[in-house]
């Protein structure tokens, strides 16, 4: 009754065409009747024929009208049915279509080029002309297209319906993929509680509206009951495809602006993108762990969130309208979300939280683990590891910076920081180069090294450990070459040398002599470790060089060499390390969580 107007008429609108409805409510014994008359055509026939009158074309009753077989086969049925066009008959060379609108120039060019004839126009109501369409080509599928278009416009659909199928065959994941995964959830856990990775579960069970397009990170719509659309003849499957792609595209546009907009749910969608890398992980695929990469998870974490936000929204055309109009109400949801203690463990920290995580990962800064500056960056800070002969190297993210730091034998030393927003593209860079087993190798001028990758949850986000293995043999090797030429082997890891033999010779001589000087002995005597045994012309160099007789000790190189790099610098490290980097550094992964910020 609220629909119908003072003559008691409801407009429909269908695209752009519009049909009248004709209401009538009378009182029965059981209460108000209404009766709803379907398909009036508001003056019935006469309104056509002064229509067809005012407009210049001739007015043609169909329900009297019986073409030819072979007049009908002039045109084909994919364009009588999709531009509602009928061929009624010809004369003198010349075709006469009924329709039920003024053709289009387009359309009147198509039927001369098809029929190789002049082309006539004759207006007709539009109920008969479908009516007469039906009668004369048979029933079409326009019934199921319709059927099926209403099921394709509910946006309720069921898990794995919605074009990404469940994965029937998981693979066992490794236990450095379980330690990612973990290390993920840890991170999460910091301020969602059991109750928001279980919405998150639900999400990704649930219906999606678009994913990522093979080969592109352009975002393709995902089309709901394939299956369905399969069915159908090729006009009509297009016509419903359009449909749905016209609608769900465009919500897709304003979400994507919104999240640009609105810093907590890109926050809180990013948080929902590594809930999926976690869950991927532990399946035993290997994703992407940059949240800024998962634009597709972001589209499809708020389409979740605004269907159950508003149940009332049951259809692609209500969500548009919802993502178009309203959008201030989904904000509002979002933030009311964030104070609900049941999702969220520390509201007033939610805030500073999501917006640390927007800036390790941001959108507007097209950085992954394949492009150069990203791929580079990562071998410069292997590299520059196995240059000082680091047992470990941390990379441990802070509230406005990265922070990068080595453990070279007992003394840790914190590199120069880099942008925070590089976290999640260099964590990414090195869990893509490393085995699934964590396995890395470093390959440079120098032989290759064998690392090993840990990713924990430290207090500001996920934090790498990249553990620098010792060489197999190495120590070995040079215990056998000191015991051949009666040599003393010393082990340098825990040794320091006094500050005053230091100061005689300049430590670039030493690095180039490769030689270090670790204590008087009786009579004066200089003891000083070297990586080689020396030849007599060398022994010689290194009485020159310290003014002094020496007896030479040997040293594993790597180990020579990290402990003239730890003698080289400075004693006061200008950048102090963080509590979290000096766990890493120092524990393992396991305990940096333990830290405070």
């Amino acid at each position: 009754m609220a629909m119908t107007n003072l003559s008691g008429q409801i407009k429909v609108h269908v695209g752009e065409r519009e049909f009248p409805l004709r209401a009538v409510f009378k009182p029965s014994q059981f209460g108000l009747l209404a009766l709803i008359e379907v398909g009036c055509e508001r003056a019935g026939p006469e309104h056509w024929q002064v229509r067809a009158k005012r407009l210049g074309y001739p007015y043609l009753n169909l329900d009297a009208h019986q073409p030819p077989a072979w007049v009908l086969a002039l045109v084909p049925e994919s364009i009588v049915r999709h531009r509602r066009v009928l061929p009624v008959g010809v004369a003198d060379h010349v075709l006469t279509v009924a329709m039920s609108d003024p053709p289009e120039p387009d359309l009147l060019d198509q039927l001369r080029f098809l029929t190789n004839r002049s082309i006539d126009v004759a207006l007709t109501s539009a109920g008969s002309l479908l009516a007469a369409i039906d009668r004369h080509y048979g029933p079409a599928d326009s019934e199921a297209a319709d059927l099926i278009l209403w099921e394709l416009a509910q946006v309720t659909e069921p898990p794995f319906e919605t074009g990404e199928a469940a994965p029937a065959v998981r693979a066992k994941p490794t236990p450095a993929a379980r330690q990612t995964a973990q290390a993920l959830f840890d991170h999460l856990h910091t301020l969602f509680s059991e109750k928001m990775f279980k919405l998150f579960g639900n999400i990704r069970a649930g219906p999606k509206l678009c994913r990522r397009g093979s080969g592109s990170q352009e975002l393709e719509v995902v089309f709901p009951q394939s299956h369905l659309i399969e069915q159908l003849p090729p006009d009509a499957r297009a016509y419903i495809e359009n449909r749905v792609w016209a609608l769900r595209e465009a919500v897709i546009v304003r979400l994507e602006s919104f999240l640009a907009a609105n810093g907590p749910a890109r926050g809180l969608a990013m948080s929902y993108a590594l809930y999926l890398a976690g869950r991927a992980l532990q399946e035993g695929r290997r994703p992407a762990l940059s949240p800024a990469a998962e634009r597709d998870a972001w589209i499809n974490f708020l389409y979740a969130l605004a269907i159950r936000f508003f149940p009332a929204v049951q259809s692609n055309g209500a969500l548009l309208a919802l993502v178009a109009e309203q959008m201030d109400q989904v904000a509002a949801r979002l933030a009311r979300l964030l104070e609900d203690t049941s999702f969220v463990s520390d509201p007033g920290a939610s805030q500073p939280w999501l917006m640390r995580l927007t800036a390790q990962s941001p959108s507007d800064e097209p950085l992954d683990s394949n492009s150069p500056p990203v791929a580079h960056l990562v071998d410069l800070l292997l590299s520059e590891a196995v240059h000082v002969r680091a047992s470990r190297l941390a990379i441990v993210p802070q509230n406005d910076r990265l922070e990068v730091a080595y453990r070279v034998q007992k003394a840790l030393y914190a590199r120069d920081s880099l942008p925070l927003e590089l976290l999640y593209p260099v964590l990414d860079r090195l869990c893509a180069t490393a085995e699934p087993s964590g396995a890395l190798r470093i390959t440079g001028g120098s032989a290759p090294w064998d690392c090993r990758l840990a990713l924990s949850a430290a207090p500001c986000g996920p934090a790498a450990s990249v553990e620098l293995l010792p060489r197999g043999g190495a120590v070995k090797a040079s215990r056998a070459l000191a015991a051949r030429h009666r040599l003393e082997f010393v082990e340098l890891a825990d040794l320091d040398a006094p500050p005053e033999l230091l100061r005689m010779v300049p430590m670039p001589v030493l690095r180039s002599k490769m030689a270090l000087p670790l204590g008087r002995e009786e009579g004066g005597v200089l003891k000083v470790a070297v990586g080689r045994p020396p030849s007599p012309r060398q022994l010689d160099a290194l009485r020159l060089s310290f003014n002094s007789q020496v007896r030479v000790a040997l040293a594993a190189e790597d180990d020579l060499s990290a402990a003239l790099y730890r003698h080289s610098r400075p004693p006061a490290d200008p950048a102090p390390l963080s509590p979290a980097a000096r766990v890493l550094l120092s524990g393992g992964p396991e305990a940096a969580h333990n830290s405070k910020p």
